[in-house]
């Protein structure tokens, strides 16, 4: 008897606890359930979409993706506020906004930028520096230390819970407030 090779191999699948599959390793990335059983959510590239005969076939954003609006719109709310009880200062490393007019919508387009502390919160020697990756990953962690999507975390923030998604992305996690 001949054996064919199978177009579709085997994938890593994660199992609910009624035996449906809820996570899925493909080609195209790591591939999470949504709330309907037709979506999926691409945790690699934050993309929803479909699985059409064992590949992903991309569709809207996710609740989770975090855009670089996102990004703007939290650094603004955080720098002209949120956090200015423990920032004293805000500079663009190399003062290269990369085209943008102010800090808070530099980091979206690359820049970098580090927080200074105020001198009775500098322990230690750290550079507290922030770019767009770190802050995607706060906004992530802070909308989920809220409960919320992305989505519905962006929809409804205010100057304390952009404090916290710039504490998540410098610290890692909350240290004031």
């Amino acid at each position: 008897m001949e054996q064919t090779k199978n177009a579709n191999p085997p994938r890593a699948a994660k199992y609910d606890a009624l035996g449906n599959v809820v996570g899925l390793q493909t080609p195209e990335g790591y591939l999470v359930r949504g709330s309907f059983d037709s979506d999926w959510y691409n945790q690699d590239t934050d993309q929803k979409g479909q699985l059409v005969d064992g590949h992903f076939r991309a569709g809207s954003p996710s609740p989770h993706t975090v855009t670089d609006e996102d990004v703007d719109d939290i650094l603004t709310t955080a720098f002209e506020g949120g956090i200015g009880y423990w920032c004293s200062e805000v500079n663009v490393i190399n003062g290269d906004f990369h085209g943008a007019k102010y800090a808070s919508h530099a980091v979206s387009k690359g820049a970098t930028v580090r927080l200074k502390l105020h001198p009775e919160e500098a322990g230690d020697d750290e550079p507290n520096l922030l770019d767009a990756k770190a802050i995607r990953k706060g906004i992530r962690k802070a909308a989920e230390h809220a409960g919320k999507t992305v989505r519905a975390f962006m929809d409804n923030h205010d100057a304390g819970d952009a404090d916290n998604a710039v504490q998540f992305a410098v610290f890692g996690k909350l240290i004031y407030g």
